[in-house]
């Protein structure tokens, strides 16, 4: 990139004038997008690549959106509902930007990917989903109570699966740390 590269902009555009780009390889969760819509609104921009008209971050976004739209809701927060009587029509905050065809590629396998790679603090985030739990907000956070229960029980060191045998001569006896658990078994 160079400093004379063009800016970022944010624009309206109308949800039907938003194109999917073709060899989007990673797939959504409608339903926790759509849940997330209606919580918090719409917050994070499509990110839209000016030179073809295509989106290089927030497919999945742009699928929720015409899903509640097909459905005959209301926008989500922060959509324009500029329908009129002859026409119903939404739109939408995207961020425009400038790719060539090759970063644009690379741009949306990238972004999707660094996410993945950046994982989680699981020390943090039991922490963190047992407070939102408390004011009934885990479900819009993509995470629901089981992956809460197995989080928090993972992270206090719960007892194994599997416990080794006793064997006569050769059990010894064995305290968790963390948990406290106690067992008896044949050492590996």
């Amino acid at each position: 990139m160079t400093d004379d590269a063009p800016q970022l902009s944010v624009e309206t555009v109308s949800l039907g004038a938003l194109a999917r780009w073709p060899r989007n390889p990673k797939d959504h969760d409608l339903g926790a997008l759509s849940k997330s819509f209606e919580r918090f609104g719409y917050v994070t921009p499509i990110l839209v690549n000016r030179r073809n008209k295509t989106i290089l971050a927030g497919h999945g976004r742009l699928d929720a959106l015409w899903r509640a739209y097909a459905d005959g809701e209301s926008p989500p927060g922060r959509v324009i509902d500029a329908s009129t009587s002859n026409e119903r029509e939404w739109l939408v905050p995207v961020v425009m930007v400038d790719l060539d065809e090759k970063l644009h590629e690379a741009y949306v396998v990238a972004d999707n990917r660094l996410t993945e790679l950046g994982g989680w603090d699981w020390g943090k985030l039991p922490e963190v989903l047992t407070d939102l739990a408390h004011v009934d907000l885990l479900e819009v956070t993509g995470f629901d109570r089981n992956d809460l229960d197995e989080m928090v029980r993972h992270s206090r060191g719960g007892p194994p699966e599997e416990f080794p045998d006793a064997a006569p001569g050769g059990s010894m006896e064995y305290h968790c740390p963390k948990c406290g658990y106690e067992w008896k078994g044949k050492p590996r």
